[in-house]
């Protein structure tokens, strides 16, 4: 079956674990409070994040986020949004996200950055974790045609950007760290797998990222 076929919640389970890891080390030093950027049909919630009594989601489907909004009732804020834009905005200022969710099933960093270099107090942790398809195009050697992979591109050559994607998510968001003020602690990332089909445009990954002392 064609990538293009498969389900983004294909690697569900996978995606669940990477969070409640997450979840865990983040509680070690603060409460997490987590806005998930892309909600979809509230099934990462469900696995992970009921116990959290603060938090935002975002979804650009109506449908989507009137379902969203049902689920979580008065404990979250739901908006139905270009997340990227209302980021940019200050979408989510009056809380002190801490626990940042990204799963657009393509490109993650136009939300990363809108979130990064929007006009909101940086918490002293953030854990950014991350579902990230923009893989799909290094497979096909057209990170060329990206915006993001642009400077990858330039520096790596288009060829062997798939063998390397996560050594390169982890540059990226590397630099997008220092230039908001923080070092990354840790990283993790991997490649998940299903039993009937190696996702092999898909990449989950997640980094702490903790505020520089001036």
């Amino acid at each position: 079956m064609p990538a293009s076929k498969i389900s983004d919640n294909a690697t569900r389970i996978a995606k669940a674990q990477l969070r409640s890891k997450a979840l865990i080390q983040l509680s070690t030093f603060e409460a997490p409070v987590v806005l998930e950027t892309h909600g979809g049909m509230g099934h990462l919630y469900a696995d992970c994040y009921t116990h959290i009594p603060r938090g935002i989601v975002c979804e650009k489907n109506p449908e989507k986020a009137q379902k969203l909004l049902k689920q979580r009732g008065q404990k979250w804020a739901v908006f139905e949004c270009d997340v990227e834009k209302a980021l940019r905005a200050g979408l989510g200022n009056h809380l002190d996200v801490n626990f940042l969710d990204v799963d657009p099933y393509g490109d993650p960093w136009p939300t990363i950055d809108g979130f990064l270099q929007s006009d909101r107090r940086l918490p002293d942790y953030l854990m950014i974790v991350v579902n990230d398809g923009l893989r799909a195009l290094a497979q096909r050697q057209r990170g060329w045609t990206s915006k993001t992979l642009e400077p990858i591109v330039r520096k790596y050559g288009n060829t062997d950007l798939f063998n390397r994607w996560l050594e390169i998510c982890r540059e990226m968001l590397q630099e997008r760290a220092e230039h908001a003020g923080y070092k990354m602690q840790t990283w993790a990332g991997y490649y998940p797998q299903r039993n009937d089909y190696p996702s092999h445009h898909m990449s989950h990954y997640c980094g702490l990222l903790v505020k520089r002392k001036a």
